[in-house]
């Protein structure tokens, strides 16, 4: 059954939802120090020219700029794609920082009343990694 959250959130779940580590034998270590204070992402406001309802792709993209960020200063990233990232535009003020509003676009989202988790999640996996 789906049910409806104050503010902009409507839970729900949908065959073939994208879940982080559920098919994953041995889920990688991300960062041992778990230490993020060097690897900031950009918080957007999401209603800086009006209500957006899209509050779940800006706080996707704000967990995965520092992780991507991590990766690129510990060189697990190959130089020449850390080069594509700065090249096209994938870097704000020295820091990985992916466009919030593009998946909002594809997220289904209705003004006032939000997106389905499992829409945002989606599009957010299908339009914000390069």
């Amino acid at each position: 059954m789906n049910k409806e959250f104050t503010p902009n959130v409507i839970l729900g779940s949908h065959a073939g939802d994208y879940i982080v580590g559920a098919n994953i034998d041995t889920p990688e270590v991300v960062n041992e120090a778990s230490n993020w204070e060097d690897f900031p992402s950009e918080h957007e406001r999401q209603n800086v020219d009006g209500e957006t309802s899209a509050c779940t792709c800006f706080s996707n993209n704000d967990s995965r700029e520092p992780v991507l960020m991590f990766k690129a200063h510990n060189g697990d990233i190959p130089a020449e794609h850390n080069k594509w990232l700065k090249d096209n535009g994938y870097y704000k003020n020295g820091f990985i920082n992916f466009d919030d509003r593009v998946p909002a676009m594809f997220s289904d989202i209705t003004l006032g009343v939000g997106t389905y988790l499992w829409k945002a999640a989606e599009a957010s996996r299908k339009w914000s990694w390069p």
